[in-house]
């Protein structure tokens, strides 16, 4: 089962603990996607106050990056960070 964590600010609930007594009542919501919930997307990014880049306004809208846009390079990086 895919772990679920939560997003808003800095909560750090996973669902790998739910059987933790801290947990109880917990529950975890899908975030809406832009690509269908774009209005929706940017009211969770803006209530959620998520200080992460990923979760900003400015990268939500038309530019997607494509699958010609990966490098050889970017494989060798996520190497490296796995083997630390």
């Amino acid at each position: 089962m895919r772990k679920k964590r939560c997003a808003w600010g800095t909560c750090n609930s996973d669902s790998r603990y739910g059987s933790e007594d801290y947990m109880s009542g917990v529950t975890f919501r899908l975030f809406p996607k832009p690509k269908t919930q774009l209005e929706k997307c940017r009211e969770w990014i803006r209530l959620c106050n998520h200080p992460h880049t990923d979760l900003s306004v400015d990268k939500i809208g038309d530019k997607v990056p494509d699958d010609d846009d990966d490098d050889d390079d970017d494989d060798d990086d996520t190497k490296d960070h796995r083997s630390l």
